[in-house]
């Protein structure tokens, strides 16, 4: 099940950040009307990407402090 989480997290997180990054980047450099609504969307989504990645960094973080402690027992 945790294989399943984290292999729809990976691309979601990616997805997230992306568009957010592309609607910060479009609606800062044109002005316009929709400008405000463009940079909360961009701003939104890619706070929500930052915030869905925090997990799987605590996991791999885990995941290596493991490995390197399984890699440095005494046999």
């Amino acid at each position: 099940m945790a294989s399943n989480f984290l292999s729809l997290t990976i691309p979601a997180t990616l997805v997230l950040i992306g568009f957010g990054g592309y609607l910060l980047d479009d609606s800062i450099s044109h002005s316009g009307p929709s400008q405000l609504a463009g940079v909360m969307g961009g701003a939104s989504l890619l706070a929500l990407g930052l915030i869905v990645l925090l997990p799987q960094v605590k996991f791999a973080l885990r995941w290596m402090r493991a490995a390197r402690n399984y890699h440095n027992r005494n046999l």
